[in-house]
C-alpha cells in the first residue's frame, strides 16, 4: 500500500476533489456460490457512507448487477452513485437514472435468455441470470470438466444473437449494452480530471476498463483485489491481497479526509 500515502498527501495538500469508487462482488462483498445471497461487508458500507458525506468527496459503486438488484444491496449508502450493468446505467444520489445506451430490444433479450437456459439445462450447477440489458451464465457450481464445453456453447449463442461477450470470474455475460466501468468513471469525472483524485478497486476482468481509465488520470490510483481465481491484473497500479485490505484502505482514506475537513474548519 506504499502508493496510498503519496496519493493522500497530494489530495490533502492540494485540497483536491475526490472520487472513491469500488466494485461490489469480490471487492466489498464476498464471492458466494449463490450470487443472490451476496451482501456487502458492514464495515465497508459504513466507511463508504462516511466518505459520501465528507465535503469534497463522491462515492461510486460500479457493479455488473442490474440497477434494482444493486440499489437494494446498497441501500445503506445514502449519498452514493451506483453504476449498474458494468457502468452502463448510472443512479445518482438524488435517485435520477441516466444512460447513454440505446433501448434494448426486449424480444431479442428474452430469446437469448431462453436459448441460454436451453443449452445449460443438462449441466449441473449452471444457472442463467437475465438482466435488463444482458444475460449471464454463472459457472461457479459447474464441474470443471463441463465448464469449457458449456462456455463455448454460450459464446456461440451470444454471437448469433449479436451480443457482446464479457468474461468475469466464473461468469460469462452476453450484453446488448456497450458501456463499461471506465466509461462510467469518465462520466463521473467529466471535465474535472485535472482537479479530481480518483481511487478505484476491483477484482475481475470486468474492472480492467476502470483500471485503465484511472491509470491514465494525473491523480488516479487503481487497486486490484487479488484472489486465487485471479491473482494478477493488467492495468491496476498495485494489488491488494484481500477484500479486508481494501476495506483497511478505505478506513485510512476516511481518517485522512476527516482530518482535512477538521483542519479547514
Amino acid at each position: 500500500m506504499h502508493r496510498l500515502t503519496p496519493w493522500l498527501e497530494v489530495v490533502v495538500a492540494r485540497r483536491m476533489q475526490v472520487l472513491v469508487a469500488t466494485d461490489f462482488d469480490g471487492t466489498i462483498a464476498p464471492i458466494v456460490a449463490d450470487a443472490s445471497r451476496a451482501l456487502p461487508d458492514v464495515r465497508a458500507v459504513e466507511l463508504l457512507d462516511r466518505l459520501a458525506q465528507t465535503p469534497g468527496v463522491r462515492v461510486a459503486l460500479l457493479t455488473g448487477r442490474g440497477l434494482e438488484d444493486a440499489a437494494v444491496r446498497l441501500r445503506g449508502l445514502r449519498r452514493a452513485w451506483i453504476g449498474a450493468e458494468h457502468g452502463s446505467v448510472l443512479l445518482d444520489p438524488a435517485g435520477d437514472v441516466t444512460s447513454d445506451e440505446p433501448v434494448v430490444d426486449v424480444a431479442k433479450l428474452a430469446a437469448l435468455a431462453v436459448r441460454a437456459a436451453e443449452i445449460s439445462l443438462d449441466t449441473p450447477g449452471a444457472w442463467i441470470e437475465p438482466k435488463p440489458g444482458a444475460v449471464a451464465l454463472h459457472l461457479r457450481g459447474v464441474p470443471a470438466h463441463a465448464v469449457e464445453r458449456l462456455s463455448e456453447r454460450f459464446r456461440a449463442v451470444a454471437s448469433v444473437a449479436g451480443a457482446r461477450l464479457l468474461e468475469g470470474r466464473s461468469v460469462l455475460e452476453a450484453r446488448f449494452r456497450r458501456g463499461d466501468k471506465g466509461t462510467a468513471l469518465r462520466a463521473l469525472v467529466a471535465d474535472r480530471a485535472a482537479e479530481t483524485a480518483v481511487i478505484y478497486a476491483g477484482d475481475d476482468l470486468t474492472d480492467e476498463a476502470a483500471f485503465a481509465f484511472v491509470r491514465a488520470l494525473p491523480h488516479g490510483l487503481a487497486y486490484h483485489v487479488a484472489s486465487e481465481e485471479r491473482p494478477a491484473a493488467t492495468h491496476a497500479h498495485a494489488a491488494l491481497p484481500s477484500q479486508a485490505a481494501w476495506i483497511h484502505v478505505l478506513g485510512i482514506i476516511v481518517e485522512a479526509l476527516h482530518a482535512r475537513t477538521v483542519a479547514a474548519a
